[in-house]
């Protein structure tokens, strides 16, 4: 590569750095460039706090000063937005409702000058109507996004390719700065707008870093790159997410929680956000990776400065999914060493959490619902029933940040389209449930598996409560709908296991047959399943989701018959509590777990949001052995947290039932870390083995087959209730009396 310069001579070099930068151009306003950088702004990231408080104007240059003026309503409350040359048609609705509950007055009209008074800016003045002056709105500071123009010119001269962005066009760019000519680099604001001087310095830093590690690997040049791995100045920055992910860890307050995440959601791209919120919840889009702990445990010198964005880790993380066969494992080092190799230390540690799923943030979904409504103007009921409708709180995240509020009405309960489901909170009681929703129906809970039916036709599709299509699982399932009356309806259910004696089946037969995918019609003849239903969200095309339950029950006893409906009793108020336990005492009789009590004047609304539906079940209780327990992850580390729980034996050992991290406070969680150290016999790194002297009372809802554990089966859903250190580990429960009080489990 050569270069002939001005003033004679030629330089030939190997690798060319451009770092030309960029130039700002500002509206040719008499008075604006002579205030420039003083109390004329252009950042409100860069200027803000040292002008809180005072009287704040924005002089729109583009469609874009929508958004800053919105910003620097976080330093004043008096802020005004002069449209300038911008016209007022090209404000939206969605712009006007979003700035009007800012407080952000909009101001009509060309700014013809900006007015100075000893040296400080006092307010400007809009053009006349030729006859008399123009108004004079008085400001002490005025925000102004100049035209930013790229110097693209080497660039252009030596071929690059480039990308078009509303800030000017740059050059393509890999994660370390090198374009789509071999040895061409770009580093600064050269490649990108948004580069700061911090983030402009690592660009130079990571750019001279791998010029000089060239020799001692293959160059690679820009046809040796996928482009799903560019870096774009407009995609989050993987280093925003970790921060944010870690301050919503460290947090317990739901108030800061929302208040983070919409500040996060507000500097996210709508294409940023079906990566931003799994990650945020610990959750990875491809699902396992097949990378364990081996693996991510390789030392990589971690690097300078950030430059990871979410998208490039996504589409990273999908190269990864897609290895397999022979090499593969060296290949996955490969990779994540690279990937590691991309990320500051900060970045490091958070991957390595969401690889193995150690990011962990308690009931994430339902506080991002409220953080996006904050972020983007939006009423947070008119965004939950949009998540419920369309069964993905991502989808409607998307449409939010591209549309704004009015995005929403495209979401409609749709035949076809699950919708997450309605769920049940817990009650002690029958009494306490029926005391707390008056007039109420009992039903029966039934050990099954939800199910959404939707019938359009001839056509049905059968979901899960997670929206999973099991339809080809299930014809008997299939052929009970297209029997029923209706063409088109929307039911809530559950489907079943009975045994020959018309008794229910373990959950464990039910979920195993409705988890079957091969030889389907031999296993709907070894174990068949039934539809209960007890909800209808649609009939006939009539949306029903916002009519009182008893309304939506009497459609559903209209389309189906009564052995397809769950039974239930319908009850007054609390003076009918005796015949509502009646009900609950002839349902465990019929062998089924338990009741759900609702509310007769209740909507339908996804989750456990108020509670209109409560659950009561009987409390199974344990006296167990703690036998080891693993070291926690997230806000647990450091203390000892998932305990191995064992009942006695005949010949005097232990055998293991189970573990669980369940039920524990931060004070319980302390205090069993220093007792079960005290015990340990063996510190595995992964957690200690103990002497078995600890005894512990454990609930559980059930018991199932399992060949994981010793006894042949395991607790269901088990959690802590209490240590009893007033009794001896001989006065534990024995695994045969748990077998004796579950006589329909066989190990």
């Amino acid at each position: 590569m050569g270069h002939t310069p001005a003033g004679g001579g030629s330089v030939r070099a190997r690798h060319l750095v451009i770092a030309t930068g960029l130039k700002d151009e500002l509206p040719p306003v008499p008075g604006l460039a002579e205030r420039f950088g003083r109390d004329v702004l252009h950042c409100p990231y860069c200027h803000g706090w040292e002008v809180r408080g005072l009287a704040t104007g924005v002089l729109a240059t583009t469609a874009l000063s929508v958004h800053q003026a919105l910003m620097v309503t976080q330093w004043s409350k008096d802020v005004r937005l002069f449209l300038h040359q911008v016209p007022e048609a090209e404000l939206t609705d969605v712009d006007r409702r979003r700035l009007a509950a800012a407080g952000v007055e909009v101001v009509p009209g060309e700014v013809a000058e900006v007015l100075t008074e000893d040296d400080r800016l006092t307010g400007v003045r809009l053009t006349g109507d030729g006859s008399a002056e123009g108004a004079v709105h008085e400001r002490e500071v005025l925000y102004v996004a100049p035209r930013a123009v790229p110097r693209n010119e080497l660039f252009v001269r030596l071929g690059a390719e480039l990308r078009e962005t509303p800030f000017g066009s740059y050059p393509v760019i890999d994660e370390r700065g090198l374009t789509s000519v071999p040895g061409l680099w770009a580093a600064g604001n050269a490649s990108g707008f948004a580069e700061q001087v911090v983030n402009a310095a690592g660009r130079g830093y990571r750019a001279g870093a791998a010029i000089n590690g060239e020799p001692r690997r293959p160059r690679r040049g820009r046809a040796g790159v996928d482009p799903a791995l560019a870096v774009h100045h407009d995609c989050m920055l993987l280093t925003r997410l970790a921060e944010v992910s870690g301050e919503v860890a460290a947090t317990a307050a739901r108030s800061r929680k929302t208040a983070l995440l919409a500040e996060l959601f507000r500097e996210a791209e709508a294409d940023d956000v079906p990566i931003v919120i799994p990650y945020l919840a610990g959750r990875i889009p491809q699902g396992r990776l097949g990378v364990g702990w081996k693996v991510l445990s390789r030392p990589v010198p971690p690097a300078g400065a950030p430059s990871l964005t979410v998208r490039e880790v996504d589409a990273r993380l999908g190269e990864l999914g897609k290895v397999s066969g022979p090499g593969s494992q060296a290949e996955r080092v490969r990779l994540v060493g690279e990937l590691m190799g991309a990320a500051t230390e900060a970045e490091q540690r958070f991957l390595r959490g969401l690889l193995t799923g150690e990011v962990r943030q308690g009931a994430l979904d339902a506080v991002a619902v409220e953080g996006l409504a904050r972020a983007t103007g939006a009423d947070p009921a008119d965004v939950r029933r949009a998540v419920m409708l369309a069964g993905s709180l991502q989808t409607v995240a998307q449409t939010l940040l591209a549309e704004g509020p009015g995005g929403l009405e495209r979401f409609r309960l749709t035949v076809g389209r699950p919708v997450h489901p309605m769920l049940a909170h817990s009650a002690s009681s029958v009494a306490e449930a029926v005391e707390k929703l008056g007039a109420c129906a009992v039903e029966e809970k039934l050990d099954g598996i939800r199910v959404q039916v939707h019938r359009d036709g001839d056509s049905v599709r059968i979901h899960t409560r997670t929206l999973d299509d099991i339809t080809d699982r299930l014809p008997e399932v299939t052929a009970a709908a297209l029997g029923l009356a209706g063409e088109r309806f929307i039911l809530d259910g559950e489907v079943i296991s009975f045994g020959a004696d018309g008794r229910p089946r373990s959950f464990q037969e039910t979920a195993g047959r409705v988890g079957s995918r091969t030889d389907v019609a031999r296993a709907a003849g070894e174990v068949p399943v039934s539809p209960v239903f007890f909800d209808a969200l649609s009939v006939d095309g009539r949306d029903l989701l916002d009519l009182p339950f008893a309304e939506r029950h009497a459609e559903l006893a209209r389309l189906v018959p009564e052995p397809m409906r769950v039974r239930r009793t319908v009850v007054s108020g609390p003076e009918e509590a005796g015949a509502a336990e009646r009900f609950l005492a002839d349902t465990l009789a019929r062998g089924h777990e338990g009741v759900v009590v609702k509310a007769l004047d209740a909507a339908y609304s996804a989750g456990r949001r108020g509670a209109s539906w409560l659950k009561v079940k009987p409390v199974h209780t344990l006296d167990l052995v703690v036998l080891a327990a693993e070291w926690g992850h997230g806000r647990r580390t450091g203390r000892l947290s998932n305990l191995h729980l064992g009942a006695r034996t005949a010949d005097g050992g232990f055998a293991m039932l189970g573990k669980t991290f369940k039920g524990m406070t931060d004070a319980m969680l302390a205090w069993q870390t220093e007792r079960l150290r005290e015990l340990a016999v063996e510190d595995g790194g992964w957690g200690v083995r103990v002497r078995p002297e600890l005894v512990v009372e454990i609930a559980y809802d059930g018991l199932q087959r399992s060949s994981r554990y010793p006894a042949g089966v395991t607790l269901r859903f088990a959690r802590v209730i209490r240590y009893r250190e007033d009794k001896r580990p001989e006065e534990a429960d024995t695994v045969e009396a748990l077998l004796a009080a579950h006589p329909e489990v066989r190990p």
